[in-house]
């Protein structure tokens, strides 16, 4: 019941996982040209979770401790998640 976001490398093999939650806040992103940005502060994130740009700059994003999985079988057991290709 964590919400999270997972941020595959360009190598489509690394991989990093984070918490959404920022003091008490869960932040919804989207994708931009050059990594995440959080809809609801408009702050900047790169993958290492580090907000570089916005009111969040300098915060970081808790890393979660996960596990690979093949997209389809993840698919099948989470139907509602978005994938973002970047």
């Amino acid at each position: 019941n964590m919400p999270i976001v997972i941020w595959l490398e360009k190598d489509t093999v690394n991989f990093h996982v984070y918490s959404r939650m920022i003091s008490g806040q869960t932040l919804q992103f989207i994708k931009t040209n050059d990594g995440l940005q959080d809809a609801n502060t408009q702050s900047r994130w790169n993958n290492a979770g580090v907000c570089i740009s916005g009111s969040l700059t300098g915060q970081h994003l808790r890393n979660v401790q996960a596990y690979q999985e093949f997209w389809h079988s993840w698919q099948s057991f989470h139907p509602g998640t978005e994938k973002y290709n970047f």
